[in-house]
């Protein structure tokens, strides 16, 4: 049996479920992340775990005309779902495999996991989901949120919402 962890940050929240899945006999565990942040963590990050680092995604380009501001943390999500595509497709011709996929999806990561292993349980780690009042915004009266700000706030679901989307399950340790 395969597991895979996503993570932009790996191994990130799932650090003790990865490690104690990595002592099981018989259990292959994988984890992939943006490889400029495992670069910046020297050593090995998890004993028995294989690690494979996809490149970090190109930013949205700032100004742009083309771009609609609510959409550049969508954007980049797409973007970092590219790069974890790209460098899983290369692993699954290589044999990888997974039948379990835990994913935090909150940068985009989880959009085309069930695509590229159709045959994997995909679970989300959910941790936030976006508050145009009251929460990320407008809980201070001394600086009042603009409609602007309301509508860019509600947009960055759109990561959330398509990650959702893409998973068999989900599961949120917080209130949010």
């Amino acid at each position: 049996m395969e597991v895979l962890f996503s993570h932009p940050n790996f191994p990130g929240q799932f650090r003790r479920v990865a490690r104690a899945f990595a002592q099981i006999p018989g259990l292959k565990v994988y984890g992939v992340g943006d490889e400029d942040w495992m670069k910046s963590h020297n050593g090995p990050l998890l004993e028995g775990v294989q690690v494979i680092p996809y490149p970090a995604p190109p930013k949205s380009p700032a100004g742009s005309d083309e771009l609609h501001p609510y959409v550049k943390t969508y954007n980049d999500a797409v973007r970092r779902a590219e790069q974890v595509l790209n460098t899983l497709t290369a692993h699954k011709v290589q044999g990888l495999e997974p039948d379990v996929i835990f994913t935090h999806p909150g940068w985009g990561d989880a959009f085309y996991l069930r695509d590229i292993f159709p045959g994997a349980k995909v679970i989300g780690l959910f941790e936030y989901y976006y508050q145009p009042r009251g929460a990320d915004a407008g809980f201070d009266p001394e600086f009042p949120s603009r409609l602007d700000d309301l509508f860019r706030i509600r947009s960055m679901n759109a990561t959330q919402l398509m990650a959702l989307d893409a998973c068999d399950a989900g599961f949120c340790p917080t209130q949010w």
